[in-house]
C-alpha cells in the first residue's frame, strides 16, 4: 500500500498481538455505518461462522460509544480524499466527526482508507459505483447463487421455512438440512445501505495487511 492508502496510526501496535477483529466504518455527516469483521473467520461461511460478526447503520453519537468500547484490535476509517472539486457543508461535517471518531479510539491504532484505494481493491478500477462495490462483495463472499450464497437467507418454498411439512410435522427433505432454508443466510446475510461500504473498507484493510499476525483476507 503506498502512502495514499497508508493510515496515520495514533497508537503503535504491539508486536506478536493479534489483528483479528476489526471495526470498519463508512463515515457520513449524521450516520455512520460500522462493521465488525473477524479476520480469522472463513469468507464463505455462514451467517454465523463468515467474518462479518454485527453491523450497524446507527447516529454519529452512537457510533462513538461503540468506539469508545474498544471491543476490537483495529479502527479503519474510510477517509475524505480531495480531489480540487467544490464540496458541500456534510462533508465538512463528515471530517469532523471522523476526528471525533479517532479520538474516542484511544486505546487502539486508527487506520485511515481513501475510497479511491477501495474502489481499486474491490472492484479493479477507481470509476466504480456503490452498486459495483457492493456486487463484487457478493461474488467475493459467495456469489448469489446456489445453496451457499453471500446474503442467502431464502426460505424453503415446500416447507414454508418450518422445516417440516404435514400435520405429523415430518423433516422436509427439499432444504437444507431440514432448517427451513432453501439457501441458509450467508456472511453478507441483513448488510443494507452504507454497510456495504463499510465492510468494503474491512476486506481492503485485511487483504492489504495479510503480512501482519492475524490478519488474513
Amino acid at each position: 500500500m503506498g502512502t495514499r492508502g497508508r493510515s496515520q496510526r495514533r497508537v503503535a501496535p504491539q508486536r506478536g498481538r493479534l489483528i483479528v477483529r476489526l471495526l470498519a466504518i463508512d463515515p457520513g455527516s449524521c450516520r455512520s455505518a460500522l462493521v465488525y469483521y473477524n479476520t480469522e473467520k472463513p469468507v464463505r461461511g455462514t451467517f454465523v461462522t463468515g467474518p462479518v460478526e454485527s453491523r450497524f447503520l446507527i447516529p454519529n453519537d452512537e457510533a462513538l460509544g461503540l468506539i469508545a468500547d474498544q471491543k476490537f484490535d483495529r479502527l479503519i476509517i474510510e477517509m475524505i480524499e480531495g480531489r480540487g472539486m467544490r464540496v458541500g457543508a456534510d462533508v465538512f461535517r463528515t471530517c469532523v466527526w471522523i476526528g471525533r471518531f479517532t479520538e474516542a479510539c484511544y486505546e487502539k491504532p486508527v487506520v485511515e482508507i481513501y475510497r479511491r484505494d477501495i474502489k481499486l481493491h474491490v472492484c479493479g478500477k477507481t470509476t466504480a459505483k456503490d452498486a459495483d462495490i457492493r456486487q463484487a462483495l457478493i461474488d467475493f463472499f459467495g456469489g448469489d447463487e446456489g445453496k451457499t450464497r453471500a446474503i442467502g437467507g431464502v426460505r424453503c418454498p415446500t416447507c414454508k421455512g418450518k422445516g417440516w411439512t404435514g400435520r405429523k410435522h415430518v423433516y422436509c427433505t427439499k432444504c437444507t438440512l431440514a432448517d427451513g432454508w432453501e439457501s441458509a443466510p450467508g456472511p453478507c446475510y441483513s448488510i443494507v445501505k452504507d454497510q456495504w461500504q463499510a465492510l468494503a473498507v474491512a476486506v481492503t484493510y485485511a487483504a492489504r495487511n495479510r503480512n501482519e499476525k492475524g490478519v488474513a483476507a
